[in-house]
């Protein structure tokens, strides 16, 4: 607080002076609205420059200013000092990419895109996550297919975004070729890598070839095990769901909401509901999804007045409902929950 406050006072003398000052002052003064993180000292900055027709020498000031409204999500501003720059280098356009990519405003991405008059990998790798994290996967691997075309190579982020639109699609066949590029190209070095190619597998049904690649990886982390976990349930095998989860405990790894709200559906699924009961009583922090998969699990299995219990407590624990979990139980009858039709 008191570096934003010393910022403003800053700012605040510049106004007072009413007169433009030279271009190191800016630099570092924009620097400084960055490194703070501070949107609104930014904006009065700009808007000081701009007053007193101030014209950088480069875009690095301006690209600066982007970078860090997009970041902060500001897209009207960033798109305003956008159309008002009398240059535009590529971090220019890589910033309004990344704003929009940021802002899931898609169509306005896709305008970008195609109107730049030049690209490098950060463009194509920025527009290949923007798609595949709004579920547009056939536009990310288009995009990624003439990355390619157009002589830049994939780097691993790049890989993780299209395997992630690979497993939206269920599209194995494309999975499997990128694998092998990854394979051939010794891409496959960390974690984020692996995982995805785990949840490509596993999510196309070939989920032995996920546990082959969740057995041979070797810096798991605990989305690792959560996909594997969350695999298994999804390919109807709740039982090894629960021997992985078993697994992870004896190995002393801590598992997180997800985890949990996995092994609990699983539980469920072979009928161990006392286990369910057990798991969910341990669990310190519950979250909506826990919560859900037990109110829902419980009146699947006939448990109504259970159902109807726990979805008190929920509220009385101040946790709110969706409109899933609302949907999951409805009056049967005065007083009673029973799971909707």
């Amino acid at each position: 607080m008191k570096a934003k406050h010393k910022l403003r006072q800053v700012i605040d003398s510049l106004y007072c002076r009413g007169q433009v000052t030279n271009e190191e002052a800016y630099t570092r003064l924009v620097l400084q609205c960055a490194r703070a993180g501070d949107v609104g000292e930014a904006k009065r900055l700009e808007a000081h420059m701009e007053l007193h027709s101030y014209q950088p020498t480069n875009t690095f000031l301006e690209n600066r200013l982007l970078h860090l409204y997009a970041k902060a999500g500001k897209l009207s501003f960033a798109r305003n000092l956008f159309d008002k720059m009398p240059k535009r280098d590529i971090f220019s356009w890589n910033a309004m990419l990344s704003a929009y990519a940021k802002s899931g405003s898609i169509e306005d991405l896709k305008a970008v895109f195609s109107q730049m008059p030049f690209r490098d990998s950060v463009s194509y790798n920025t527009v290949i996550a923007g798609f595949a994290s709004k579920s547009c996967s056939h536009e990310a691997l288009e995009i990624f297919l003439r990355m390619q075309e157009d002589g830049f190579e994939p780097s691993d982020y790049t890989h993780v975004s299209a395997l992630n639109a690979c497993s939206q699609l269920l599209d194995l066949r494309r999975g499997k070729q990128i694998h092998g590029k990854i394979v051939v190209r010794n891409l496959g070095g960390n974690a984020f890598v692996w995982n995805s190619l785990t949840d490509m597998y596993a999510k196309c049904g070939e989920i032995d070839k996920a546990r082959w690649l969740f057995n041979q990886m070797n810096n798991k982390n605990v989305v690792s095990w959560n996909l594997m976990i969350s695999g298994y349930l999804r390919n109807g095998q709740p039982g090894k769901c629960i021997d992985l989860f078993h697994e992870m405990h004896v190995l002393g790894l801590r598992p997180d909401e997800v985890t949990v709200s996995n092994v609990l559906a699983a539980y469920f699924q072979t009928g161990c509901i006392d286990e369910a009961d057990k798991l969910f009583c341990l669990i310190r922090e519950k979250d909506k999804v826990c919560w859900t998969t037990m109110i829902v699990g419980y009146a699947q299995h006939g448990k109504e007045e259970d159902a109807l219990r726990l979805f008190g407590e929920m509220l009385l624990e101040d946790v709110r409902p969706d409109c899933f979990t609302v949907s999951s139980v409805s009056r049967k009858d005065e007083g009673t929950l029973f799971m909707g039709s």
